[in-house]
């Protein structure tokens, strides 16, 4: 195992530690009766993140940038992109819309449970689609797995069809944005898991509860 892959491994682990924290304390961080359909989730994440680690170590092409990083780059690269974002769907996105393709958005939770269940995602799903799967199926093709993969998951907040179909297309977009976004130097993948964190956040009303945007 080299060096790049044996990080890799170590932080993979990591994150796999942090979901099943949320996974099995969910209940201290959401409503009651929305605690199976949070673990459901988080059972799906766990299942992506191992997914992408395999696809990573098993298929020669595939090569992760998030590993080469140094600790200071990376949080550059994460926090610009959250910074950017953040400012963008403040003034261009009105909570009201992002939250209308998340189907916990409209829930009281806390807020600590939110900014963990939100990193999960972002991560995961830039992990699998944008630095792993692209690398394999290409650009848009993820892309377009990451907008039928929300139509699923979606789809398990009980939210109406069109609103479910209209947040999965809204969603193959972004995944296209942040597939370029990846490929902008200043940025990288961990630029766009800091983008997708922060629009996250924004679906999720975080923004809003605390600079009082959208």
């Amino acid at each position: 195992m080299s060096v790049k892959q044996g990080r890799g491994v170590t932080f993979g682990v990591m994150i796999v530690i942090l979901e099943l924290i949320l996974l099995t304390n969910t209940s201290l961080f959401f409503p009651i009766e929305e605690v199976a359909n949070v673990q459901r989730v988080m059972m799906i994440y766990i299942i992506m993140q191992l997914m992408a680690m395999m696809l990573l170590f098993t298929i020669k092409r595939t090569q992760s940038d998030i590993f080469s990083l140094t600790t200071y780059q990376g949080l550059f690269q994460f926090f610009l992109g959250f910074l950017v974002t953040g400012v963008i769907v403040l003034v261009a996105v009105p909570a009201s819309i992002a939250a209308s393709f998340e189907p916990l958005a409209l829930v009281k939770i806390s807020l600590l449970g939110t900014i963990l269940y939100t990193f999960i995602r972002a991560f995961v799903e830039e992990f699998l689609f944008r630095d792993t799967l692209e690398e394999i199926i290409g650009r848009y093709p993820q892309a377009a797995l990451f907008g039928m993969f929300h139509f699923a998951v979606l789809s398990i907040g009980g939210a109406a069809f069109l609103s479910v179909l209209v947040g999965a297309f809204f969603l193959f977009v972004l995944g296209i944005i942040w597939s370029y976004m990846k490929d902008i130097k200043i940025f990288g993948i961990l630029g766009s898991t800091g983008s997708h964190f922060s629009y996250n956040l924004h679906a999720f009303g975080i923004w809003s509860l605390l600079f009082g945007g959208g």
